[in-house]
């Protein structure tokens, strides 16, 4: 064959319908139909790493022969060098054809795969995220992540700041001016970045500095068995994976993954309706310090069964102590009880001195009528707290996910939101601690590079857990009320 005269680009590609999706979302002919921040994959086995490099690989080629763009740079990221030359370098010797272009490594661009003149010389630089901040000088037209979970929100967020190119260039074409220059990604479920990647692709949640760009945001879901390249036997082998394993990479379920801290977590159980808190339950109060990282307290009632129900949450970043410590005082208002029946834990390292305020945050808390005893920090001792809290047990032949049925039920309890159906009252713990992951060096910890400060909160709160309150005799119901008293008379009689 004579690649001058009869290669076929859509030939080569060679995409299977899921990837062919994907880029149809990812680098379409027509740029107005294309989407800035698509996302494929979600299970093992759907080609994420090969629609990655192919994807840009068309970019570049179609940069050129729609709009005459020279010397243009993408990127194709993975999270390590490592994983960068088995994922991708690797593939490329084989697939990318000599006369198509060249790998080459120069001191100017790093490590590339150079297009030849006839692609307008275009290129895709082969990077790694170990410190995305050495990128900071460096445009690039299109970016492609490969398993974008293994890397946190905030690498994500420096790679968003690099992703432009010139309007007008000296040599060669311009892209249109309201062109899309994407920014793709590939992953399976769990790592560091899974809580963002569910958040914004597959829940949809999107945050609000980024709302300008919600129906950006798009999710192609792919599975072993949508690529005929696999053997027939490789889902079947997913699948006989352990129950977490089989989950995520066969089924890529986002709610249970390999690596999760918390398995036991289900909304089913663990979400629960709102309902008057009785006034003489006890009462908690929790508090996570945070400036740049967030700020967390919770609030906690608990039943004479000894059961712990969270209804309030406050959560944000660089508010002053001040500011948290009246949005405290105005929810004890509103519960209508007494600052001293609440018994208030916070993190221990608020002792220090921080060197923002000029004295330490509790005592900055204290002086704005808040007061709070510290918290013990047993981090091991406390996330088991936390497990034996979530515990619960089914009848193995029970799939219904009604707690009534439960063999076992769980002590802890979220609120439903009365006001706003579908969400609860602490939206940011339910969010986030259904994935955290155990730390790689002491698998019985949370990692702490996951967004762990809400799990942080319920921890403090439930090693410092007060024992539950006696039911007021008013508050008995008529039956009891006769039975006591009888019991009562028994014993003067004796």
């Amino acid at each position: 064959m004579s690649p001058a005269t009869e290669w076929s680009l859509k030939e080569w590609l060679n995409l299977q319908p899921k990837q062919q999706l994907f880029l149809d979302y990812f680098v379409p002919r027509d740029y107005r139909q294309a989407k800035k921040f698509p996302f494929y994959g979600g299970a093992a086995g759907g080609g994420k790493s090969y629609v990655g490099r192919k994807g840009l690989a068309k970019f570049c080629i179609q940069a050129h022969a729609l709009y005459g763009v020279k010397n243009c740079r993408v990127g194709l990221f993975c999270e390590t060098y490592g994983t960068l030359k088995d994922r991708q370098i690797s593939k490329i010797k084989t697939e990318f054809p000599r006369w198509m272009g060249e790998l080459k490594d120069s001191k100017d661009l790093g490590e590339i795969f150079l297009f030849n003149e006839r692609f307008g010389s275009n290129f895709i630089a082969l990077r790694n995220l170990d410190k995305p901040e050495k990128y900071d000088s460096t445009e690039f037209a299109a970016m492609f992540v490969d398993e974008l979970t293994k890397n946190r929100v905030d690498i994500w967020d420096e790679l968003r700041k690099r992703l432009r190119w010139p309007t007008r260039v000296e040599d060669g074409g311009i892209f249109p001016a309201d062109f899309i220059h994407p920014l793709g990604a590939g992953a399976n479920p769990g790592g560091n970045g899974h809580g963002f990647c569910k958040q914004y692709w597959v829940d949809h949640d999107i945050p609000h500095y980024l709302k300008k760009y919600a129906d950006q945001f798009v999710f192609v879901p792919a599975k072993a068995n949508d690529n005929k390249y696999n053997p027939e036997s490789y889902f079947d082998d997913l699948m006989s994976l352990p129950d977490d394993l089989r989950q995520a990479y066969a089924e890529g379920n986002w709610d249970i993954f390999a690596g999760q801290f918390f398995r036991e977590w289900r909304a089913a159980y663990h979400v629960c309706d709102w309902f008057d808190i009785p006034k003489y339950w006890k009462r908690g109060i929790a508090y996570d310090h945070g400036w740049t990282s967030p700020n967390c307290i919770l609030f906690f009632a608990i039943s004479p069964d000894g059961d712990v129900y969270i209804y309030r949450e406050f959560y944000g970043t660089e508010r002053l102590p001040e500011w948290w410590a009246a949005r405290i005082l105005e929810q004890i208002e509103l519960d209508g009880v007494s600052q001293r029946d609440y018994r208030k834990v916070i993190d221990p390292a608020t002792r220090q001195k921080d060197p923002r305020f000029g004295k330490p945050v509790r005592e900055m808390l204290q002086e704005a009528g808040v007061e709070f005893e510290y918290a013990n920090n047993d981090r091991v001792s406390g996330w088991i707290q936390v497990r034996n809290f979530l515990a619960w047990e089914r009848d193995p032949e029970d799939d219904s996910l009604e707690l009534a049925s439960l063999l076992r039920r769980p002590k802890l309890f979220v609120m439903r939101d009365p006001n706003e159906p579908g969400k609860t009252l602490a939206p940011n713990l339910v969010r986030t601690l259904p994935i955290l992951i155990a730390d790689k060096n002491k698998v019985e910890d949370v990692d702490t590079d996951t967004e762990d400060h809400a799990g942080d909160t319920l921890r403090y709160f439930l090693m410092a857990l007060p024992a539950p309150s006696k039911i007021p005799f008013k508050a008995l119901s008529q039956e009891w009320q006769e039975a006591m008293s009888r019991a009562k008379r028994r014993e003067q009689v004796a």
